[in-house]
């Protein structure tokens, strides 16, 4: 049976992110925006890996928070159960996710101590198996029937600018988010806040956002994209909630997959070596069907081959 049907607009669960360095105003901006989005604190629940920061703003209204210190992606998935399995909330704050990569127990972590348990201390095999618990994590949120706005960290240094009496001043600016690279491209709307409180638009599906320079983000906004997600027709109900999955060993053979052909040109430059067509149809050819254990091996020999080469 063909699968091809004609498009149509259907209501739609916001995925929205909010980036930007420490003390932008990131927490507050997301209370903000959810509460615009259901109109009801009570509906509303932040996910907490931020030393309890979302108690701060409890002046602004009663909602509910999940503290979390396993910032592990399964610590995060039995969160986002609890929260999904409870039925009472529109929207789920997550603050933030960065630690989901670079935290305590972050996949930063996971990879490592996978490296240092195996023989080669090669950091190929480590990512093969800790990248698939990314996934599993991404995937949870992307399909949960809830409106989910996430908050991420930007790294931070300082430029020197002309200030308004025309002296030059450092300012503080955001430089790269701390997350796994890509994680920002599933979101519908994707927004930076700098340290002046201003939005600026890094990703817009809406297009509600089109000309615009920098904006306040209050609680219209996110009125106005509870207003775009419900257009359209209701989705068909079914049962289809995801549920955290077990922490099941990744598949142990290595496949023609884009994730896979990614972690070898990651290996290739912690090598220091240019990864051409050719080496990669090599290396990638002799890899496919082995192990995960026996493709590391094999890469690992390959770029040794290679670096003796290049330095001879």
């Amino acid at each position: 049976m063909s699968m091809i049907r004609k498009a149509s607009r259907k209501h739609r669960y916001l995925k929205i992110g909010l980036g930007g360095i420490s003390g932008s105003g990131k927490t507050l901006g997301a209370l903000k925006l959810a509460y615009g989005i259901t109109g009801d604190w009570s509906k509303v629940v932040i996910i907490d890996t931020e030393n309890n920061s979302a108690d701060l703003y409890a002046h602004l209204g009663s909602y509910d928070v999940l503290p979390l210190e396993d910032t592990s992606p399964q610590g995060y998935m039995k969160a986002f159960n609890e929260i999904l399995e409870s039925g009472n909330y529109e929207v789920m704050i997550i603050d933030s996710m960065s630690h989901e990569y670079a935290g305590r127990g972050g996949l930063l972590e996971i990879a490592d101590k996978i490296a240092s348990t195996s023989k080669s201390g090669n950091t190929f095999q480590a990512w093969s198996k800790a990248t698939p618990l990314h996934n599993e994590w991404m995937d949870f949120w992307l399909r949960s029937k809830i409106h989910v706005i996430g908050t991420l960290r930007k790294k931070s240094d300082y430029v020197i600018e002309q200030n308004d009496k025309g002296k030059s001043a450092p300012r503080k600016v955001g430089l790269k988010t701390v997350q796994k690279e890509g994680a920002s491209y599933e979101f519908d709307v994707l927004l930076d806040i700098s340290m002046n409180h201003l939005c600026s638009v890094e990703k817009d599906r809406t297009s509600l956002f089109d000309g615009k320079m920098a904006f306040d983000l209050t609680e219209k906004v996110g009125e106005a994209l509870r207003k775009w997600a419900n257009e359209g027709d209701p989705e068909p109900v079914a049962d289809d909630k995801p549920t955290a999955p077990n922490a099941d060993q990744p598949a142990e053979i290595y496949e023609d997959t884009p994730a896979n052909k990614r972690l070898v040109l990651e290996h290739f430059k912690n090598m220091e070596l240019v990864l051409s067509k050719e080496n990669m149809g090599s290396v990638h050819s002799m890899m496919i069907g082995k192990s995960m254990d026996d493709a590391n091996d094999i890469l690992v020999q390959f770029c040794k081959d290679l670096k003796e080469r290049e330095n001879a």
